[in-house]
């Protein structure tokens, strides 16, 4: 069976559909077949009238049978909208030489009417249009079909056809086909944040744009356009959206024009380009003006309305933004627009001087952004995720300017809430220039058993507690926690139960530089001890003692034991430990039940770390007899699951960063973060003795191997910010475990690293290694 509608289906869809079903026709989705006869009533028939052509072919097919002349029959009725009749004959022609093609038309039919068959329908005609040798015909069927797969929130199929369309495509050897193919796929990992791989797909695109129609150089051009915007390639974002508009037909079309405009007004917004934008302002609100298609919807009355808003803000008229805002806000716009409408009150509210105003605004475009947090391929991209910042920084800044301490630690802990989610789905979504779609399936499904399992994690799974409620639970701890916004390091310093804001007079621009100097040369000095200086300033460290930090984004990598604080390395004085937030810190020492467990040990799993197993039988010595060692083709996933609860779990093992995210090598394969998230591998301790464990794309740490083993439940992790010689390594691991790593992880960590110190050790030797978690109590331990 075809899996067609039902002719009641169809019918009924057809009056306000027949438009989709037309333009798919007129972009080649149905090609007419015509009738291979020398001169025949199907063939001579005016094609100008469809109905006439489908009567004429049918009736001549009902005298000879011929499949090419009911397949003519089948298309004429289709453009004829005469879906009824097509259905009918379609049926007819199943199991002849026509079907492939009949399957490409009945699949058109299906997507005109609505029917959620339509996806498959159009994948089984690609299939069958493939095995016939039509290439062309099965390419543009399976970019139909992921197109409506990804519109259906069926990701992963939509990159299964996408990858379909490209091997038709390459099959056929299309060049035209091909940038299609390729244009298609750039969108979809547009569309779950990869935009290394959606620059490798359009670029794919680009280099056959000779061989390109103006319609498609036009989607080329918009989407390159969205691609540089989100990448924050202001220049080349502007140069593609106004390519796009001087192409044949987009300027002079309104509907087409408009969202190419309002983007140009968006990126001139941003960069608080008054010229610029009031220019482009005054274009946008031609087309507005002009277009009851635009100014009829109201999504486009929303859009219209927050950026004429946030150009009245551009020019300093806070009043005269708060005017547009109300007429954004009775246009019922959508989540996506309402947090933006929120936080434009705030900024006019706060211009005013109206602090609780605009403190009420602010809370209001948070509360509209944790509502999207269902929206997950939203919270995967990363130029989203930096947008959805912006409230909780303002609400930050003005709880600060005000000395509002307690209400600032709470919209600092929302935002370290959100910051570790987006985390592990940005290291899950950074693909290569050369992606495919086979590979971004695999992202996606990574990132599908991503989300719920950190919605289930022990650090998020309760609300996060008040500001009072987490100072009475900490009041015996030493806490250091940074916040970011604009050119501005804010700090946030705990000390007996009691908290104070700081800030760092060191701007954020200079601050990132001496973390990349730290980063390249931990050597180096004078970087260290500025960067000690900027990011511990007078009135934020005890003088000695168990130190927790929570890093902003930009400062997770840093090796913290090695920089310098008054001459002397931080370690000299502190025992440090790293915390996801204040929240995290409380969870991860909630009562746990005893490990069901001991200790267990895997080493060399791929049989070339022969030092690994060296040094798994010190470690299991320090361990105890009870100790499990399982090494080569023992290290699998089923011993890893069966050590979740362990007391303490050694790997020594290859680990990295794949297309999926954060990896570590089993003898049968690789586990991912998602996987470890999803199993619950929460041992008492993790000991990560793999190379950069502690590492992810970007500079923050919580997207790591590292973190996910937090996230599953483990309260300790001791990690690597890089690799270490092998030898090097093994001598530092023993000695861990030689000073009571295993009961004591943070004490034992700091007091290795001060005797590779006093060893005149060098500082790339012990620098590396960091330790995350709770810093258990003797309760814990």
């Amino acid at each position: 069976m075809f899996a067609a509608p039902t002719t009641a289906k169809v019918l009924a869809a057809t009056s306000r559909a027949y438009p989709v079903l037309t333009l798919a026709l007129v972009l080649g989705a149905v090609v007419s077949a015509g009738c291979r006869r020398p001169v025949d009533e199907c063939q001579t028939t005016d094609s100008g009238d469809a109905l006439a052509k489908g009567n004429a072919c049918q009736k001549q097919y009902e005298a000879t049978k011929d499949p090419e002349t009911g397949l003519a029959a089948v298309e004429a009725f289709a453009r004829g909208k005469n879906p009824a009749a097509a259905l009918a004959l379609a049926e007819r022609l199943r199991g002849t030489s026509a079907e492939p093609r009949v399957l490409h038309t009945m699949a058109a039919l299906q997507e005109a009417a609505g029917d959620k068959a339509a996806p498959d329908t159009f994948r089984r005609a690609a299939v069958a249009l493939s095995a016939a040798g039509d290439f062309g015909r099965a390419s543009q069927a399976a970019r139909s079909a992921s197109r409506l797969l990804w519109n259906g929130a069926r990701y992963h199929e939509a990159l299964v056809a996408a990858d379909e369309a490209l091997v038709a495509a390459d099959k056929g050897k299309d060049p035209a086909l091909q940038a299609a193919a390729y244009l298609g796929l750039g969108l979809i990992l547009y569309d779950l944040g990869d935009l290394t791989g959606a620059e490798g797909a359009l670029g794919e695109a680009e280099a056959r744009r000779q061989h390109l129609e103006p319609r498609v150089l036009a989607m080329l051009a918009f989407n390159r356009g969205l691609l540089e915007h989100a990448a924050g390639h202001v220049k080349t974002a502007r140069a593609a959206f106004e390519e796009f508009l001087r192409l044949p037909g987009m300027a002079d079309s309104p509907p087409r024009a408009w969202p190419a405009r309002t983007n140009l007004l968006k990126l001139a917004i941003a960069q608080g380009d008054r010229v610029w934008a009031d220019s482009e302002h005054a274009e946008a609100q031609k087309l507005f003006a002009a277009s009851p298609v635009i100014n009829g919807r109201r999504e486009s009355q929303v859009i219209w309305a927050l950026r004429s808003a946030q150009v009245e803000r551009l020019r300093q008229h806070p009043a005269a933004a708060l005017v547009w805002l109300e007429k954004a806000q009775a246009a019922q716009p959508t989540p996506e627009h309402a947090w933006e409408i929120h936080h434009e009150r705030g900024l006019a509210e706060r211009a005013l001087g109206n602090h609780q105003p605009a403190v009420l605004a602010f809370e209001q475009a948070i509360a509209s952004i944790e509502g999207l947090r269902g929206e997950q391929y939203d919270d995967f991209k990363s130029w989203v995720v930096e947008q959805r910042r912006a409230p909780y920084e303002a609400l930050f800044a003005l709880h600060a300017q005000r000395g509002t301490t307690g209400a600032a630690i709470e919209v600092l802990e929302r935002l370290q809430g959100r910051t570790f989610i987006e985390a592990f789905a940005a290291a899950a979504s950074g693909g290569s220039p050369q992606t495919k779609s086979k590979e971004a399936g695999a992202r996606d499904l990574t990132l599908r058993r991503l989300y719920p399992a950190l919605r289930r994690s022990p650090l998020l799974a309760t609300p996060p507690l008040g500001s009072a409620q987490l100072l009475q639970r900490l009041a015996g701890d030493n806490v250091v926690a940074y916040f970011q916004r604009d050119d501005q390091l804010h700090i946030v310093a705990l000390r007996n139960g009691k908290a104070k804001l700081l800030s760092s007079r060191t701007t954020l621009g200079a601050l990132q530089t001496l973390v990349t100097k730290v980063r390249q040369d931990v050597t180096d000095v004078v970087a260290a001890e500025q960067l000690g200086a900027a990011l511990f300033p007078p009135g934020s460290l005890p003088s000695k003692g168990r130190l927790v930090v929570i890093p902003s984004s930009s400062l997770g990598a840093v090796p913290l034991a090695a920089l310098r604080v008054g001459g002397k390395f931080l370690v000299s004085a502190h025992e440090l430990v790293l915390a996801p937030s204040l929240n995290a810190l409380v969870a991860m020492r909630q009562a746990r039940t005893p490990p069901t467990t001991g200790a267990t040990v895997f080493a060399n799993a791929q049989g070339d770390l022969p030092e690994a197993e060296r040094e798994a039988a010190d470690v299991a010595a320090h361990l105890g007899p009870e100790t499990r060692v399982f090494s080569g083709k023992q290290v699998t996933t089923a011993q890893l699951r069966q050590a979740q609860r362990a007391r303490v779990l050694h790997l020594a093992v290859h680990s990295g960063i794949g297309a999926e995210g954060a990896w570590l090598g089993l003898a049968d394969g690789r586990v991912v973060a998602g996987q470890l998230l999803e199993w619950g591998v929460g041992a008492n301790l993790v000991v990560l003795a793999s190379c950069a464990s502690a590492v992810t794309r970007d500079p923050g740490q919580w997207g790591s191997l590292a973190a996910a083993f937090l996230a599953a439940g483990s309260p300790m992790v001791l990690g690597s910010l890089w690799s270490t010689e092998d030898g090097l390594n093994r001598r530092f691991v023993r000695a861990f475990y030689a000073e009571g790593g295993a009961d004591d992880p943070v004490g034992a960590l700091a007091r290795v690293q001060r005797a590779f110190i006093a060893a005149k050790e060098p500082v790339n030797a012990w620098a590396p290694f960091v330790a995350f978690g709770a810093a258990p109590t003797k309760e814990m331990r």
